[in-house]
């Protein structure tokens, strides 16, 4: 069963005006309508993501239906246990920050033991990428989930972790700039970018890293 609240990136008690707002920037970044040839597999793609969206507002928007969901949903998703996985990974997220890769790994084997989502398992190979855990599996892995989720800042940040733990940087900065430009607000991607400029203080000063805008974004 889909979870429309992970969908959406709201939380289960979420009022109408954040998951209307939520919507509203999900539908602009992932629209269809930005891929210019219709006939490919990129296209394919955002149709498909464009239309889980909107699955999942139709369905969390709608008071009635969203009961009937959340009868259905407590039957698979314990609650509290989603929110003790996010707090792990949270945790992890800053233990990478300062290269802790030990204490990282630990918390989100915990997090994926309780919830076994993408973005945990996509952050876990990241970090074992830079621990020189079977680098190549896990670097495919990553470069897998990207492939699904391409039009999501978050694959892009991991990905471009994963390629500066390889020092690869060039690459690196390349999906790090990729990241931003499908998600400007991607704590992954700012999170490397500070990594960056300190590790190379001369490219701060260039602006290398300057925050960009999403070029699919209307104002």
């Amino acid at each position: 069963m889909e979870d429309y609240y992970e969908i959406l990136g709201v939380t289960f008690n979420a009022m109408d005006s954040e998951i209307r707002e939520r919507y509203i920037s999900l539908a602009k970044q992932h629209h269809p309508d930005h891929i210019e040839d219709k006939t490919g597999l990129s296209w394919r793609k955002a149709n498909d993501r464009f239309a889980e969206i909107t699955r999942a507002y139709k369905t969390l928007i709608d008071r009635d239906k969203r009961c009937e969901y959340d009868r259905k949903l407590s039957g698979e998703v314990d609650k509290s246990q989603v929110i003790q996985a996010k707090n792990l990974f949270i945790q992890a997220r800053t233990a990478v920050k300062s290269k802790n890769w030990a204490r990282a790994e630990i918390l989100l084997d915990a997090a994926i033991k309780i919830h076994k989502k993408t973005e945990y398992l996509v952050y876990i190979s990241m970090i074992r990428v830079f621990m020189g855990k079977d680098i190549a599996k896990n670097l495919e892995s990553i470069q897998r989930s990207l492939k699904d989720r391409i039009f999501e800042g978050f694959f892009h940040a991991v990905y471009a972790w994963a390629l500066y733990g390889m020092r690869r940087f060039d690459e690196s900065r390349f999906s790090l700039n990729e990241a931003f430009k499908w998600d400007p607000d991607c704590q992954e991607a700012v999170d490397l970018r500070e990594v960056f400029q300190a590790d190379f203080p001369g490219e701060a000063k260039k602006g290398v890293f300057t925050k960009v805008k999403n070029i699919f974004r209307k104002d």
